[in-house]
């Protein structure tokens, strides 16, 4: 999938022979023995496995990050740590056995070093041998794959282990389990086994963007079958460390539903320290490339190093810690510029194999239905209700992420997926840059003109495509979108230091939006209410009434009035014209005065 950097954690005259990077995700001992750059995960994967915050006294886990995050690297990493190691004496090793050469894959690296040490909370790690099964399923392109992929998988994995014999009776089983049981029954008493599986959702997801739910429920009976099977008490007992990985998280109702033996580790600090780059780790693994950075752009490295945090850095996923992104790093240190501007296929008609509208429209639907945006949720999908929750998809994905110390807090996390959130909000509403650009000068410069022309440009501009047609087969306006639309815009444009929340709820109700200053000259909220009519001002004390427990010095209501032409039917500018008002008011004291 991605990623390769570090150039051990040793000897300069060793970093100064290291002169390729992977991009390609290549196994971890072909990236060894090509020397490529690499930075040295090995000690926080060593605690993944057997740590006491890892893997020690949960044996299945689960966790997702975004794409070209360094998961499948990550699970090949763990793979030859857990192949490596003596068999138990008195042990055969099996026809298709190749031992791991200990030094010359994690040799000079940090886990290496704990290895020479004897320390004793790698508990048998790269010592005692695993009989490991690696399961790739991105190969599948619709969830009713998923059981043949699983199938594949397991009996490539039979055959190269055993031979042509028990690939065809691991094929032959009639369901996941029984080709499983084929498997494991096969190796060694005495023998752990070890399952990875990886990609595990892009079939899903595939489905989940076409509307095929009987696909995407299809696959997620597979995948359930499989987990399922780590849990059973004669054969499943005999898999020690089960880890699935992937970008989205699927409900543990649908998912994990009877298998609560896995533990999310999506959230765990440890995780952090995993995968996703330090700027210490950046700064000592790559000072060549750093100094050539630099001179490209003109500044010193202390200059390039905060160029890479401006694009790359700022996701949090612990709430507590936050890193740059591992690809768009490498790719920039390995063309000596700044290459990777937005996120691969996000200014096209599908991201993530969801179509920008089916983004904006599936947050529209969240509004209408009240839902608040929970940014801790843990799932994107309601397989039953059939309905994909976008803001956890866009945290999820990396467009939006937590904000270290305020994990209650999502934006954009740097420009990398500032302008890739951008793309997706142009293409989606059909505005031109000049509009987004209008957005993110008006919330710099808290000027309220700016902000009111930048709304009036862009609620004009909404597509009929994002709006349903009721019973009669007319397409008609709904506040929703105009909600979620000018949510997702502010999102996409909002600065660093502010920060904008929809359905902000108080006792007195629920606003529709609320953006939040921080910084100089001081705190600031702005408080939103969106709604169709004609008359803006009227709807001020509703926005009024909602600000009134704001703490910060300086409030602001603004009030949105959304008449769809004539006699609220035509839905769009293109369709006949949305003519949009504003009023604005202001909190002095106890009272307000219109501003």
């Amino acid at each position: 999938m991605l990623l390769a950097l570090s150039r051990g954690t040793r000897a300069a005259t060793v970093r100064r022979t290291l002169a390729t990077f992977a991009l390609d995700s290549p196994s971890f001992p072909d990236l060894r023995a090509r020397r490529d750059a690499y930075v040295d995960k090995t000690s926080a994967i060593a605690d993944l496995l057997m740590g006491d915050e890892g893997m020690h006294r949960h044996t299945r886990a689960f966790f997702a990050r975004p794409r070209k995050f360094g998961k499948s690297l990550t699970l090949d990493i763990a793979a030859e740590m857990l192949a490596a190691g003596e068999l138990p004496p008195g042990v055969a090793p099996w026809p298709g056995r190749v031992p791991v050469d200990v030094d010359a894959v994690f040799g000079g690296l940090a886990v290496h070093e704990r290895l020479r040490t004897r320390d004793p909370t790698l508990r048998g790690l790269l010592q005692r041998a695993h009989f490991v099964v690696n399961i790739n399923l991105g190969v599948a392109q619709t969830g009713a794959e998923l059981k043949c992929a699983i199938f594949d998988a397991l009996a490539d994995a039979a055959g190269a282990a055993f031979g042509a014999a028990l690939k065809a009776e691991v094929r032959a089983a009639g369901t996941t389990g029984g080709a499983m049981s084929a498997l494991v029954s096969a190796v060694p008493r005495g023998v752990p086994v070890a399952l990875f599986i990886d990609e595990y959702d892009a079939a899903i997801i595939q489905d989940v963007s076409e509307d095929d739910w009987v696909s995407a429920k299809a696959g997620i009976k597979a995948l359930r079958s499989l987990a399922m099977f780590t849990k059973s008490p004669h054969f499943g007992s005999r898999i020690k460390r089960c880890l699935i990985t992937g970008v989205a998280r699927f409900s543990r109702t649908s998912l994990f539903s009877g298998a609560n033996n896995f533990v999310d580790l999506t959230e765990a600090p440890l995780l952090s320290r995993a995968l996703g780059f330090s700027e210490a780790e950046i700064r000592a693994t790559f000072p060549e490339e750093l100094a050539k950075l630099a001179g490209s752009l003109r500044t010193d490295v202390d200059g390039a190093v905060a160029q890479l945090a401006h694009w790359y850095n700022g996701y949090c996923f612990d709430g507590a810690t936050s890193c740059f992104n591992p690809f768009p790093v490498l790719s920039t240190l390995c063309a000596g510029n700044i290459t990777e501007r937005e996120l691969e296929a996000a200014s096209g008609t599908n991201w993530l194999s969801l179509a920008p509208g089916a983004v904006v429209a599936g947050l529209a639907e969240e509004l209408r239905v009240g839902a608040r945006i929970d940014t801790a949720s843990i799932d994107i999908d309601n397989l039953q209700a059939q309905q994909v929750r976008v803001v956890p998809l866009l945290l999820q994905t990396g467009l939006l992420s937590a904000v270290a110390g305020q994990p209650e807090v999502c934006r954009a996390p740097n420009e990398y997926a500032r302008r890739s959130l951008q793309l997706l909000v142009k293409k989606a509403l059909a505005v031109s840059p000049v509009a987004l650009t209008s957005f993110s000068y008006a919330l710099r410069n808290r000027n309220r003109e700016a902000f009111s022309a930048a709304v009036l440009r862009s609620l004009e501009q909404l597509p009929r495509s994002l709006f349903k047609r009721d019973s009669g087969g007319d397409v008609r306006p709904r506040e929703a979108v105009y909600h979620g639309s000018l949510f997702l815009a502010l999102k996409a444009t909002a600065p660093a230091g502010i920060d904008v929340q929809s359905q902000v709820s108080s006792l007195r109700g629920v606003a529709d939006l609320v953006i939040s200053f921080s910084g100089a000259p001081h705190a600031a909220a702005w408080v939103l209410e969106i709604g169709l009519g004609s008359d803006a001002a009227a709807k001020l004390p509703q926005a009024q009434d909602y600000a009134a427990a704001r703490g910060e010095p300086e409030v602001f209501c603004c009030s949105v009035a959304v008449k769809a032409g004539e006699g609220a039917e035509p839905a769009s500018a293109a369709a006949g014209g949305a003519a949009v008002a504003l009023a604005w008011s202001r909190r002095v004291g106890t009272s307000w005065e219109r501003a």
